[in-house]
């Protein structure tokens, strides 16, 4: 592209697919846990958000060796999954599951989940991210969760219907309970969008 290389950079390969793997391998989200860096990825065939994509991961403890990349998660026969990023609240990994609940659906839409791990071996089974009462954000949350000195923790979710980003903040560490929408302003052209995908859906 005509630019020059920045200087000091090294470059390690995670995965390289052979003929027989799946070719569609992007969204790495890089995180560090218990002394190890984990990467986490989406795979498909050969095409974004396939509905073969399944969410796969490995870790290194140098970022330049890593070990033989593992199926995080398998698609489930609900629609299509993509991966959602890490968090970890001390002795535990989590990992965001994006689910999509109707593929193909206009507007598209879908519901975040999440696994848990004290070793990254072992998962736990699936549960959905709940806000401050309690019941599932309907949103898809975005992969670079950020935390304040005192605790809270902030991100993005892509809002039901139609992915209107909005803002969340949550004091629960675990990253995974007590999320509060944030108040923020729409643009006008977003104001019109999200109208007319209510409408839509009404």
């Amino acid at each position: 592209m005509g630019l020059s290389f920045a200087r000091g950079v090294e470059t390690s390969t995670v995965f390289r697919p052979t003929d027989t793997d799946y070719h569609y391998n992007h969204g790495v989200v890089l995180f560090p846990f218990k002394g190890e860096l984990y990467a986490q990825w989406q795979s498909s065939l050969k095409d974004e958000d396939a509905l073969e994509t399944r969410i796969m991961y490995s870790k290194s403890k140098d970022g330049k060796s890593w070990s033989m990349p593992q199926v995080l998660v398998a698609p489930n026969g609900k629609g299509l999954i993509t991966n959602g990023g890490w968090w970890s609240s001390g002795d535990t990994l989590t990992a965001y599951i994006c689910q999509w609940e109707v593929a193909n659906k206009e507007p598209k839409q879908g519901t975040t989940f999440y696994i848990q791990s004290k070793d990254g071996v072992e998962w736990s089974a699936m549960k959905p991210v709940v806000d401050n009462k309690g019941k599932p954000v309907l949103g898809i949350i975005e992969q670079d969760l950020r935390s304040f000195p005192g605790g809270r923790i902030i991100t993005v979710f892509h809002e039901q219907p139609g992915l209107i980003a909005k803002p969340y903040y949550t004091d629960n560490t675990n990253g995974v309970a007590g999320w509060t929408r944030s108040k923020m302003e729409l643009l006008p052209l977003e104001l019109k969008r999200l109208h007319a995908l209510t409408a839509h859906n009404n």
